[in-house]
């Protein structure tokens, strides 16, 4: 789900504020990769899987299945990049 907004004659999406409350911004000048986590998520690497929780309210988990070459890269660079996005239907995804 996302939130619109009305206004020139268009509707534009409106940035989660979970996800900023989080510490991640949307595309554009505010967008750094940096090697510096974001003080709202975590992430969890298990078998075949990686887990990035938000633990800003109201709280939530986000699963991708990895490959063990993802896993094992996600382990040397101690860290994962998450994007979020409204444009991409998963049901299209292939791995």
């Amino acid at each position: 789900m996302i939130v619109l907004e009305g206004g020139n004659g268009h509707w534009h999406p409106v940035p989660n504020a979970q996800f900023r409350a989080a510490g991640l911004v949307p595309p554009g000048p505010e967008l750094r990769i940096e090697q510096q986590p974001v003080a709202g998520a975590v992430a969890h690497l298990s078998r075949g899987e990686i887990t990035v929780t938000v633990t800003t309210p109201p709280r939530g988990a986000y699963q991708a299945p990895a490959r063990p070459e993802i896993l094992g890269r996600a382990r040397e660079l101690r860290g994962v990049l998450l994007m979020v996005t409204h444009t991409v239907e998963p049901g299209e995804l292939t791995l």
